[in-house]
């Protein structure tokens, strides 16, 4: 039940996961991200949820309750479709489940939508761990391109232990590209969401990357 707006100004979050604050500062009107929670947009389930990408970019578990007990759910299986979750009846969402990021590790949130407080078009957070010139993890997720918030796993597994230069990032741009599956709708179609979402996952690496210590990609 804690609000976006909260959320955003938590200090443990904004020290490890800054992926997750500028989502919620993205997050439609001052208005709704005051009363809106962290627990309703993820349980809205809408594929475009600002908050789900960066959630699953550092792993987060779903906390679930229920009269027959707790149980722990990867955030990645907790959404099954559009406006669809794994919350079985009388079940509830009674938190998520973040771990600190691993020493060296940057992140980044992109978002394109109409205007800044409209539901997203595209949207995507990366997280990056570097070890000196080499990425040594990363993760990639992505909303609004899919049933689902979504990982990246091919472009993930394209820039894991290699170099972090302008060859990698293309590579890892065309392979997000193939791996999501953007429709047509009344905000946008699904080439211009194909293009866009090739955008601004480079440009969060790179800003990830930077905030990393890494500098410019060469």
């Amino acid at each position: 039940t804690t609000a976006i707006r909260d959320l955003a100004a938590c200090e443990p979050v904004r020290r490890g996961h800054a992926a997750l604050v500028e989502a919620c500062r993205s997050f439609s009107t001052t208005a709704i991200s005051v009363m809106g929670t962290l627990g309703g947009n993820l349980c809205n389930a809408s594929p475009a949820a600002d908050t789900a990408p960066p959630l699953l970019v550092f792993d987060a578990s779903a906390i679930l309750v229920s009269r027959q007990g707790e149980r722990r759910l990867p955030l990645e299986a907790f959404f099954t479709g559009p406006g669809e979750t794994a919350l079985g009846e009388g079940e509830l969402l009674r938190a998520v489940h973040l771990a600190e990021p691993a020493p060296g590790t940057a992140s980044a949130f992109l978002k394109v939508a109409r205007v800044e407080a409209d539901i997203a078009k595209v949207n995507a957070a990366v997280a990056l761990t570097r070890d000196g010139r080499q990425v040594a993890q990363v993760a990639i997720a992505l909303g609004a391109v899919a049933p689902v918030p979504m990982r990246a796993r091919r472009a993930e597994a394209s820039l894991a232990g290699r170099v972090f230069d302008s060859a990698a990032l293309a590579e890892a741009t065309q392979l997000v590209e193939e791996e999501i599956a953007s429709i047509t709708d009344v905000r946008a179609t699904a080439e211009y969401r194909n293009h866009a979402s090739g955008v601004i996952v480079r440009d969060a690496l790179t800003t990830a990357w930077r905030r990393a210590g890494g500098g410019e990609p060469q």
